[in-house]
């Protein structure tokens, strides 16, 4: 699904079962507190690296304040270590290099269950890359516990950041008695334009997705919002309506949920290797 001049153009990518794309693993009892009949799903996600991640083995990538702020790429094993003790079922990540997603995706349990989108630049719509050549962007990683049954990615209408458009990358995921969406993105740092964005991606996007699938189910949103709660416009103007609830890291990262999803506790993990912390998202799922 990509935008175009006179609006919405969708285009999916179709996964079939023989594929090793998965997600939305439930959670085991002692990941989250549950009630008698309940299951507890979790949603991590993480701000990896401004600009694009790299592996720990690798320091060439970064030069001047990205090595200074990212440790020459060890935010991806600090993630690694984070996704294998929590072991969500979802996770969104922001300004990471593409070929980062092998090792954060094994953390997983799977080597190719993510989807990426590249950032691009806004004038000339070339793909922003990491100082290695690298595609610098958004995913979505599952774990392999549901098929990934189709996905579909791209920018907004409005914008208004020079050198990086802003994208969404959005999945459809689960057995037929289990289906839902999950969507990562990264919004403006205008707040007008980010609030703009965001009530695009929950009420014309994600619409737009689910009638080209012909598949009704709940939707969840990892991404940085670049909104906070005190001050000027709020992450909570981007939920459609009361049927959505948003839980966020005291800052900019959110995971918006559609009932009938319902918060079942949030965490707020440190993170020694990069700008933002691990905000992790415990919902009770309806199956």
């Amino acid at each position: 699904m990509r935008t175009t001049k006179t609006g919405w153009e969708v285009t999916l990518e179709r996964r079939g079962a023989e594929n090793d794309y998965s997600g939305f693993r439930r959670a085991s009892p002692s990941a989250a507190a549950q009630k008698s009949g309940s299951r507890a799903d979790g949603v991590a996600r993480g701000h990896l690296a401004r600009g694009g991640a790299s592996s720990a083995r690798d320091a060439t990538r970064y030069t001047g304040n990205e090595r200074m702020c990212y440790r020459d790429g060890r935010s991806i094993a600090e993630a690694v270590q984070i996704i294998t003790s929590v072991a969500p079922d979802v996770v969104t990540v922001n300004e990471v290099c593409e070929d980062d997603m092998v090792e954060l995706a094994a953390a997983l349990g799977g080597t190719t269950n993510v989807h990426f989108e590249p950032i691009r630049n806004s004038r000339t719509e070339e793909v922003v890359r990491c100082a290695d050549g690298e595609p610098s962007g958004d995913a979505v990683l599952l774990s392999p516990a549901h098929p990934l049954r189709a996905e579909s990615s791209g920018g907004f209408s409005t914008e208004n950041t020079p050198n990086q458009a802003r994208v969404f990358t959005c999945v459809q995921a689960g057995t037929d008695d289990s289906v839902f969406y999950a969507c990562a993105t990264h919004l403006s740092l205008n707040n007008d334009t980010s609030v703009n964005q965001c009530r695009e991606l929950m009420t014309e996007i994600v619409p737009a997705f689910r009638t080209a699938t012909g598949v009704a189910a709940p939707v969840v949103v990892g991404g940085d919002f670049n909104l906070r709660d005190t001050g000027g416009r709020t992450a909570q103007e981007c939920l459609p309506d009361a049927t959505y609830v948003r839980s966020d890291d005291g800052e900019v990262q959110n995971v918006v949920a559609e009932s009938p999803f319902r918060l079942g506790g949030t965490e707020v993990l440190p993170m020694q290797q990069t700008d933002h912390p691990a905000l992790v998202v415990r919902l009770d799922a309806p199956w």
